[in-house]
């Protein structure tokens, strides 16, 4: 273990600035090819992000709006990848696009936003992850598409 907190390193920052370098090296996977193996190992990277930023955010006491809105940045990003690869015809295998924005407006943005009300990120984040659920379940037919539209509304109305 390289990290101490006896000697002042704060595990919070190093699991929020592991779970950054985790997403960087995801967006670079994920850049050389939709339909290649490499979308596999985004989706890895991007799941080991989350959890990280998750982990960082659960040894806060009290859990810094950045930190939130990189939690909901990440799973956004893992929405984006699910997304791409659901119209390519890839199939997700793991949660729909749709519930990945959902649980980056709960998981982050809304988070961030019980810590900092005002917290303009974290309520942009919001409100564009519900907005982007809500257009996915819009296009599947789902019945769950007016409520998340509305909590998209409820958010740009706070703004």
């Amino acid at each position: 273990a390289r990290s101490d907190s006896t000697r002042g390193d704060a595990l919070d920052s190093v699991l929020r600035d592991w779970a950054q370098a985790l997403w960087d090296a995801a967006s670079l996977a994920f850049a050389h090819g939709h339909a290649s193996a490499l979308a596999g190992s985004a989706k890895e990277l991007l799941a080991r992000a989350a959890s990280k930023a998750a982990d960082s955010i659960r040894l806060s006491a009290v859990p810094l709006p950045s930190s939130c809105c990189l939690a909901g940045d990440i799973l956004a990003a893992a929405a984006e990848l699910e997304r791409d690869l659901e119209s390519g015809g890839g199939g997700g295998g793991g949660e729909s696009a749709a519930a990945l924005y959902a649980k980056a407006a709960t998981d982050g943005y809304e988070r961030g936003l019980r810590v900092s009300a005002r917290d303009l990120r974290c309520g942009i984040g919001a409100a564009d992850a519900w907005l982007s659920a809500a257009r996915l379940q819009r296009q599947r037919g789902e019945a769950d598409a007016a409520a998340s539209l509305g909590k998209a509304i409820g958010f740009f109305d706070a703004l």
